[in-house]
């Protein structure tokens, strides 16, 4: 009988699809596979007989490939799990688009130990500078003027982005405010959460709802097109 060891907390809709070859263990040494959401296991001693581990979720980023490579382990992960809630939330951290670096930075600290249990995207120099100050991970796209705020939507409409945190100077003209519109517009389509300022961004990040799937309400644009259509 093959054990399975979860890293993180799994869902029993998910676990109880397992069939009686399978048994879980508390034991990560005594497990043949791991289940693993946002656990970093870099610093983990991998048992001897693990041979398999399943990211539920997007990217592979916290799974120490290399040494997994070199022992046969076989890696592999499924991205369409993040399309369905939020119980693995990967966060936009669009933070500081204007001046507000600073002010950005100090909330990373303030809420680094929720935000390192999450997947973050970020662009341009607000992702190099959040990782090198915080030590976060980061992934970072292009620079917002150079097309970050598309790049970010984009995985907002693929399903692969649940929250948009994007601190700015609201006193301060932005060079791709065009950009910063369509970016929130379609985050609005998509019914994902946006915080513009540091009190909006505490409010989300500390919500019940962090820990609980969501089923997001995104517009149906055939239907809303029909009613428009049937008021003329």
């Amino acid at each position: 009988m093959r054990k399975i060891h979860c890293l993180n907390p799994i869902s029993s809709l998910g676990t109880d699809l397992f069939t009686e070859q399978y048994e879980m263990t508390d034991s990560l040494k005594e497990a043949d596979g791991v289940l693993v959401r946002s656990a970093s296991m870099h610093e983990l001693e991998l048992p001897d007989g693990l041979r398999a581990i399943a990211r539920a979720g997007a990217g592979v980023n916290n799974i120490p490939l290399k040494a997994c490579s070199e022992r046969g382990i076989v890696v592999f992960n499924t991205p369409g799990a993040n399309a369905n809630g939020v119980k693995e939330l990967v966060l936009a951290g669009l933070l500081l688009a204007a001046r507000d670096i600073v002010g950005g930075i100090g909330w990373c600290r303030e809420h680094k130990e929720t935000l390192n249990q999450h997947f973050l995207y970020g662009t341009g120099t607000t992702a190099r500078m959040i990782n090198m100050q915080t030590g976060l991970p980061v992934r970072g796209y292009n620079s917002g003027p150079l097309g970050g705020d598309m790049q970010i939507g984009a995985q907002i409409v693929e399903g692969n982005i649940d929250f948009v945190i994007f601190f700015s100077d609201p006193l301060t003209a932005q060079p791709h405010d065009p950009d910063v519109k369509a970016l929130l517009r379609i985050a609005q389509v998509y019914d994902i959460p946006i915080a513009n300022n540091k009190a909006t961004a505490d409010f989300l990040l500390t919500s019940s709802l962090m820990d609980q799937e969501y089923a997001h309400e995104i517009i149906n644009f055939q239907q809303n097109i029909k009613a428009r259509a049937e008021t003329l």
